[in-house]
Formats: structure tokens, C-alpha cells, sequence
């Protein structure tokens, strides 16, 4: 992504309850929950991601529940 010009890289946490989002997101959150991805996941993915460059933005985006 960087290669082709993003200026910063924004990940979306999967969450179990994406109400909140539209529909397409709530469907991508479905999927990545299916295959096991979690928070954990996505912070190895930007840990990866910063072996290799410790200068692009990333940004998490997430909804959580509080009761």
C-alpha cells in the first residue's frame, strides 16, 4: 500500500457486535472473526508491518461494548 502512495495505512479490530458500522463492514468484521482473527492478530500484523517501515501513520479502528 505504502509502495503505491497510502500516506497512512488504517486497520480495522474485527469486533462481535459491529452494529454500530454499516453493513459492509459489519460483513468484513464477520469474516476476519471466522478465520481467527482477533486484536492480538492485527497488532502482530502492524508489528510485522514495522519491521519493515517504522514511518507510515496506522491507525486501528475499533467498536467496543461497555455496559
Amino acid at each position: 500500500m505504502v509502495a503505491a502512495g497510502a500516506d497512512v495505512i488504517e486497520l480495522g479490530v474485527p469486533f462481535s457486535d459491529p452494529m454500530a458500522d454499516g453493513p459492509t463492514i459489519q460483513r468484513a468484521s464477520e469474516r476476519a472473526l471466522k478465520q481467527g482473527m482477533s486484536l492480538r492478530g492485527v497488532l502482530e500484523l502492524v508489528s510485522e508491518f514495522r519491521r519493515n517501515n517504522d514511518t507510515t501513520p496506522i491507525v486501528l479502528i475499533g467498536l467496543w461494548k461497555s455496559d
